[in-house]
């Protein structure tokens, strides 16, 4: 009997210390628990903070292309939509439809590889068009499986303005100097008759050389000095 108690006693003090332990190992749970909790939640902010610290678009979407998620960039003072108005939407929605096409074609390159910055017109609420260079990865879990893609969203406008520009003076140089012809050099000229040698030896009327050789057109008209020697009686005394 005395042993038989023994063995309760001490079965009693296995069991509390397997309690005791079970409720350290479930308080050193809900510590690393919290604790990742708090990592977590700190990872967030921060990766929160530097993307909204990008002076750019940012956006998270789905594989279908839904926005998940837009950084504090004001797309509403560039494009004139707010937050709200882009989250849920598809982002194709917002292109035209040319660059729909291309953006859904690129979707399908970059799940093979990533590629390089790509150009896209926008439509803007007032119905303008907005340029933006969209750099964009694809998300995906470890074990490589795509879930999501992410983009980031510059406005080039200015740039292609400035570009445009620049081209158009490009375009208006180039027409100024393909219809300039200048005239260079010693010209043989007759003292009396005002000839003008060309260079395989004829003379020519010196308003022929210069049309031939120049944007230069006549309109032919008398001075009044000529004209008083040639009409005298209508010109006479007038100069």
């Amino acid at each position: 009997m005395h042993d038989i108690c023994k063995n309760d006693l001490e079965l009693s003090e296995d069991y509390e210390r397997l309690k005791k332990k079970i409720r350290e190992l479930e308080t050193s749970e809900a510590r690393l628990r919290q604790a990742a909790e708090e990592a977590l939640h700190q990872s967030e902010e921060l990766y929160t903070r530097l993307v909204n610290a990008i002076p750019d678009l940012v956006i998270r979407t789905d594989l279908a292309g839904t926005i998940l998620f837009a950084n504090d960039y004001d797309f509403q003072k560039v494009a004139g939509y707010s937050k709200e108005d882009i989250q849920g939407q598809n982002m194709l929605s917002f292109m035209t439809p040319e660059d729909q096409l291309r953006a859904m074609e690129n979707t399908v390159i970059m799940m093979e590889g990533r590629m390089g910055p790509q150009e896209y017109q926008m439509v803007k609420k007032d119905g303008d068009l907005i340029h933006f260079e969209v750099n964009g990865d694809v998300l995906r879990h470890d074990d490589g499986t795509p879930f999501g893609m992410v983009y980031v969203c510059r406005n080039i406008d200015d740039r292609k303005q400035a570009e445009k520009e620049r081209e158009k003076h490009i375009a208006a140089l180039q027409q100024a100097l393909s219809e300039v012809k200048v005239l260079s050099g010693l010209l043989p000229i007759c003292a009396s008759c005002k000839k003008i040698r060309d260079d395989k030896g004829y003379w020519n009327q010196i308003e022929s050389y210069i049309q031939n050789h120049s944007e230069a057109q006549f309109s032919h008209g008398l001075c009044p000095e000529c004209a008083s020697k040639i009409y005298p009686k209508f010109f006479q005394g007038k100069k």
